[in-house]
């Protein structure tokens, strides 16, 4: 099964861990792999994005509710597809998709791998990834730069005040 469509399997599958509703799934998708925060409306990402996956579409169809595909196939525009391909091109070079633990998408370095955790650090401009050291509680390794979606604009930040995350101190090695 290729990469997309394992991609789309889980994003369009009702129980799969996803935050975002079911009708803004696949426009975080979208805005996740362009690492787009601004999250464009369905309306501007989803001619080309659709378009785009298209011939991946198929191989899922039986498996889920068809009005997602329905939907897709009606507004997909093979010219916006080519622009989209672009967009995506630049951050997926030496990058995977991830869901955290929480459900959201997310892009970090290849190298990046299951049980590694996103860390804000306050005051950057990116997520980090990194990875618990066994023998040290609370000590990292610095694995990279991640793009989370919906985490990079100060949303970690009001879920700390929530108490929806806890601030604490790490050490990186």
């Amino acid at each position: 099964m290729s990469k997309w469509v394992s991609l789309l399997s889980h994003n369009l599958h009702p129980a799969s861990t996803c935050i975002y509703p079911d009708g803004r799934r696949l426009v975080a998708l979208a805005a996740t792999l362009t690492e787009d925060p601004s999250s464009r409306s369905l309306k501007e990402l989803e001619p080309g994005f659709a378009a785009f996956l298209l011939p991946y579409l198929s191989n899922i169809k039986s498996q889920s509710d068809h009005s997602p595909f329905l939907e897709l196939e009606e507004r997909a525009d093979p010219a916006a597809a080519q622009q989209f391909e672009v967009e995506l091109a630049a951050p997926m070079i030496n990058r995977c998709f991830i869901v955290t633990q929480n459900g959201h998408y997310g892009l970090a370095l290849s190298t990046a791998r299951g049980g590694d955790y996103s860390r804000t650090i306050l005051g950057a401009r990116a997520q980090f990834i990194a990875r618990p050291i066994t023998d040290l509680p609370g000590h990292y390794e610095l694995i990279g730069e991640a793009y989370i979606h919906e985490m990079m604009e100060g949303e970690v930040v009001k879920m700390c005040d929530d108490g929806k995350f806890q601030e604490r101190d790490i050490v990186f090695v």
